[in-house]
Parts: C-alpha cells; structure tokens; sequence
C-alpha cells in the first residue's frame, strides 16, 4: 500500500503494525505482536538485506530511499540495488507483511 509519506510527494509501503523485527543470536526474524500473533506463529527468518530493508520500510523510508540506502550500505550498483530491494518488497506483500 502506497501512501505519501512527506510534502515532497514521496510515497512509502505500510508495513502490518503487528509485526516486528528482532534479532536472536545473530539471526533477523519478523515477529507477529498484537491481533496478528493469534493467527500467525512462528517467526519468520531474514537474511540481513531483507532486515535492512524491513527496518526501513518500518521508519516508512520510500522505495528511493531505501534503494539509495542500500547502494550505500552494501556498495552495489544502483540497479541491482532496485532489482533486490523490489524482490524483497514482492515477497514481503505476498506474506501479508506490507498491507494493501
């Protein structure tokens, strides 16, 4: 789900407000809290460019951002950044993890 996100007319993805990240003994996993967590057990394992993106999806970064930051975190071209960083986005919205 796209909404503005700031007067400059970016847009963010809302994520599900019952879920959040943690991090056990090294490993990113997404937990459900809330409404959520009575129909949704277990937790979900990250690699860590899919936390990352996670976590700024949650601070409801744009996708530019999040693309912009990950060329930074990671010093990958900036298209390989949004071929990945779309990917994870897709298969974030097919688990229900960003609302529509």
């Amino acid at each position: 789900n796209l909404r503005k996100n700031n007067k400059k007319g970016e847009k963010h993805m809302q994520v599900n407000k019952d879920l959040r990240l943690r991090r056990v003994m090294d490993k990113n996993f997404i937990v459900a809290v809330g409404e959520l967590s009575k129909t949704f057990y277990g937790m979900v394992k990250l690699n860590d460019t899919a936390a990352f993106v996670f976590l700024l999806l949650l601070k409801k970064k744009s996708f530019e951002k999040i693309v912009k930051a990950v060329v930074k975190k990671y010093g990958v071209e900036e298209e390989i950044a949004k071929e990945d960083v779309k990917s994870i986005i897709q298969q974030f919205k097919k688990a229900g993890f960003i609302n529509d």
